[in-house]
């Protein structure tokens, strides 16, 4: 494309640079509030008594309980959604290393008995 064009990429790559720099540094004070409000959301309480409060209504409507957090969330801030599904992540990946674990035991096991 850049042979096409007669443009430099690197010359190119670096004006990309340059006009994404001030971008960034408008939207950080956004980024930084929104992951700070979602922390207060979450370190106030205020996100388990409504998780505990809507949870029978998203099982209803087959949702898990532990995903109700990142739906109360998700209309107000993509970024804080984004931060809840972080720690959904963590916290499941716990539980996938344990699952594969046992797994592992549980197929070594048969191949023990039944081979």
């Amino acid at each position: 494309m850049t042979v096409f064009k007669k443009v430099k990429p690197y010359e190119a790559f670096t004006f990309g640079v340059k006009s994404a720099i001030p971008f960034a540094v408008s939207i950080f004070p956004y980024l930084v509030s929104i992951f700070v409000l979602t922390e207060l959301f979450e370190a106030s309480g205020l996100s388990n008594a409504l998780s505990k409060l809507l949870s029978p209504i998203f099982n209803l409507l087959g949702i898990p309980s532990e995903l109700t957090k990142l739906v109360l969330i998700k209309p107000f801030s993509g970024n804080g959604a984004l931060a809840v599904l972080t720690d959904i992540y963590i916290t499941l990946t716990e539980w996938i290393v344990i699952f594969l674990d046992a797994h592992q035991l549980f197929m070594e096991v048969a191949k023990l008995f039944f081979t």
